[in-house]
């Protein structure tokens, strides 16, 4: 694990998040000096984390071996959200919205064990192929903003990321453990984001089997 300051954010690194221990505090994207995310050393995952005056952020990214728009047809699908999410497992749109676009509002149901909850999102940012962005409010309360990110390889593959901001207030931060059973938000939302973005790697892979982006098959590390 290694520290370095970026924009003011207090970020450490490493290759997966912690699960038994309370992280640190992290800024949404989060890169090195040359503007680049590390790739993972383990799982295809990396993990950062930082800190900034009470603003609590965790994400991870991942390497698809599919162009970044096959990855945006799957994760625009928000009432898929459930196919990819170990937490959020229902989504619908509200107001006659069908499809992600500033403004457009859905209701998400998360469920973690016995306790179930919902919640509103609102898009903020949709710009296909590139980033998926949305506000989450509970009882019309700030929650959290959401954000995926896809960055396209110069091999043609895609670097995606999801990162999380915290946006409680004191209140909801005291009341939210009991609503969601989830005492450390920061290290659950690491540990669901990881399950997320594997599961949404194997879905978009899955979709022409093991192949690369550009068709050619893909050799194994002891073929290479």
């Amino acid at each position: 694990m290694r520290a370095l300051l970026h924009d003011g954010w207090l970020i450490w690194r490493s290759a997966v998040a912690p699960l038994s221990q309370p992280s640190g505090r992290s800024a949404p994207t989060v890169r090195d000096s040359a503007g680049a995310v590390p790739s993972s050393s383990l799982a295809g995952c990396t993990w950062w984390c930082s800190r900034q005056r009470d603003v609590v952020a965790v994400g991870q990214d991942i390497v698809i071996e599919e162009p970044p728009e096959s990855v945006w047809l799957i994760i625009s699908d928000v009432e898929r959200t459930g196919d990819w999410s170990p937490e959020c497992r229902r989504c619908r749109w509200l107001d006659g919205a069908d499809r992600p676009v500033v403004g457009g509002r859905y209701r998400g149901s998360s469920r973690n064990g016995w306790r179930r909850w919902s919640t509103t999102s609102t898009i903020t940012s949709a710009i296909p192929g590139v980033e998926l962005q949305w506000d989450v409010t509970y009882f019309r309360r700030p929650v959290a903003r959401w954000q995926f990110h896809l960055t396209e390889l110069s091999d043609g593959r895609t670097r995606l990321e999801e990162t999380v901001e915290d946006r409680r207030e004191w209140w909801l931060r005291i009341v939210s453990p009991w609503v969601t059973g989830s005492r450390h938000r920061d290290v659950r939302n690491a540990s669901t984001i990881g399950t997320s973005l594997t599961r949404i790697k194997a879905i978009a892979e899955a979709q022409h089997g093991p192949s690369s982006a550009d068709g050619r098959e893909v050799k194994s590390r002891d073929e290479a």
